[in-house]
């Protein structure tokens, strides 16, 4: 598997996947919260992460351009209810084109962050 990510810099930024982990994983230290970080472009892998969510203590994903079709993922996601869920998305749907204004696993949320670039991940800018 790739231990890289290529992205499009005008819409995603710069940083690497490496940097928001280690972000992501130093807030947890700070907040006392463990971080599992998990990357994948198989939806089927997605899903088999979204059922081991049900041992964690909540679910932050990005399901890319998963979160426009894809109702495995919204299944998942509802099955794994009431753990805490939170989608993110780095661009801001709705400045891109039609498609993307719809996420069918966003309905399953308790929320939504998109549009800060590689700090959505983190729910604020530092």
């Amino acid at each position: 598997m790739p231990t890289t990510l290529t992205t499009v810099s005008s819409t995603y930024g710069t940083t690497t996947l490496a940097e928001i982990e280690e972000n992501l994983t130093k807030v947890g230290r700070e907040l006392g919260v463990n971080v599992v970080c998990f990357q994948t472009n198989s939806e089927g892998e997605m899903v088999d992460a979204l059922h081991y969510a049900r041992s964690l203590g909540g679910v932050v994903m990005n399901p890319g351009a998963f979160a426009h079709y894809s109702y495995a993922l919204h299944d998942a996601v509802d099955s794994i209810l009431p753990v805490p869920f939170a989608e993110v998305q780095i661009s801001n749907n709705y400045a891109r084109e039609e498609f993307r204004h719809k996420s069918v696993t966003a309905r399953k949320a308790a929320g939504i962050i998109a549009g800060c670039g590689h700090y959505t991940s983190l729910g604020f800018e530092p």
